[in-house]
């Protein structure tokens, strides 16, 4: 299914990978710099790309195609990419967030 949607025509696979790495430079400017550097945005960001990494991590796993396996690797690592340049700027909240959600406990096991 996912290879399906993300391979077909070709593009879809790329933009979207290419969106990510764009989000991932945006969160490694100064939070000074970055007005969307706040609570609310770095939870929204935090949440969206650690559910996204988990649901393709477990169908990467799953899955029998190996092409659906390799979309779904590197689009795990994208998603790490972009919690990563979250985390290099933290702050209190940002901390707390990737606490709360239990990001570095499901990463080290």
């Amino acid at each position: 299914m996912l290879s399906k949607c993300l391979v077909q025509g070709g593009a879809s696979y790329s933009v979207f990978k290419e969106i990510l790495k764009l989000i991932s430079h945006f969160f490694l400017f100064s939070p000074r710099l970055n007005r969307y550097f706040n609570a609310e945005w770095t939870l929204f960001y935090i949440r969206t790309h650690y559910i996204a990494f988990i649901r393709l991590y477990n169908k990467g796993i799953n899955s029998h195609d190996d092409i659906e396996k390799k979309i779904s690797i590197d689009l795990c690592k994208a998603h790490i990419k972009c919690l990563l340049a979250i985390a290099r700027n933290r702050n209190e909240e940002t901390s707390r967030n990737f606490y709360k959600m239990r990001c570095a406990e499901f990463l080290t096991r």
